[in-house]
């Protein structure tokens, strides 16, 4: 990666530290090819607030590594994302869209690896390269964003 590719990852990982994200923290920047920066963070609409996962609770059974948290009255939880929650890479094009900006061509920095709904996304809004920091639980995204286009993983060193 060159200079302006760390700027723009460095833009991403300090986006993603302004999402409300338990879980993860995800942020994105989508440069287009006349140089118009796009940000993005994981996140709701607007107007459903900032609480972005919701809390299950165990059943009453025995403890399990699924539920690694523990309330002030011993119950014990896990945290799961809300089906409402829009992902970093698809902010940024939604944002393009409201600006009337054309990402065809785009590169898009992301700290963590694309969904494979999102990478399916991506290559349908015209996305050229993929830059990301970190992998994510599914992998198969890339997979699919490299059948088309570029990708890149990167590295501080």
């Amino acid at each position: 990666m060159n200079k302006m590719d760390s700027v723009y990852m460095s833009m991403a990982s300090l986006m993603a530290g302004i999402s409300h994200g338990e879980r993860l923290k995800v942020g994105a920047v989508l440069v287009t090819q006349n140089g118009v920066v796009l940000t993005g963070v994981n996140g709701l609409p607007r107007q459903l607030g900032n609480i972005l996962e919701e809390i299950e609770y165990n059943d009453g059974g025995e403890l399990s590594p699924d539920y690694p948290f523990e309330d002030e009255y011993g119950g014990d939880y896990k945290l799961t994302t809300r089906a409402d929650v829009i992902h970093s890479e698809l902010n940024c094009i939604l944002k393009a869209a409201r600006e009337g900006v054309s990402v065809v061509g785009g590169v898009l920095y992301v700290t963590h690896a694309p969904c494979p709904v999102c990478a399916a996304m991506l290559l349908q809004a015209g996305i050229s390269k993929v830059a990301y920091k970190h992998n994510y639980r599914d992998m198969s995204g890339v997979g699919t964003l490299r059948q088309l286009i570029e990708v890149e993983q990167y590295s501080n060193e």
